[in-house]
């Protein structure tokens, strides 16, 4: 899982700096955003140490949990990154939800 969300992460990063362009439309996350996600990846990894697992039993669980909310968030950023801009998530309420779910 940890392995998807690196590969999911590294399109993101891709996506940010060639700037992929879908007809008139360019989607791509903003750089905030981007970097927000790679530090939450960082901290995922540091969590991923064996370490951990041998302090915290319940703690395989919650860690499984937070690898695919981080997953279903980052192809969010990565297929449709305009639903997590400052623009959508103040101005609309599904945006609110989306951040809030």
């Amino acid at each position: 899982m940890v392995l998807a969300n690196l590969f999911v992460m590294v399109l993101v990063w891709l996506n940010q700096v060639i700037g992929w362009k879908y007809g008139m439309t360019k989607y791509t996350a903003e750089w905030h955003l981007t970097i927000v996600f790679t530090a939450i990846l960082l901290i995922i990894l540091l969590l991923s140490l064996r370490v951990w697992r041998h302090f915290f039993k319940s703690f395989q669980k919650m860690y499984t949990d937070l690898n695919v909310v981080f997953l279903l968030y980052a192809m969010l950023l990565l297929i449709i990154p305009s639903a997590l801009g400052k623009e959508n998530l103040s101005q609309h309420s599904a945006g609110m939800g989306i951040l809030f779910s």
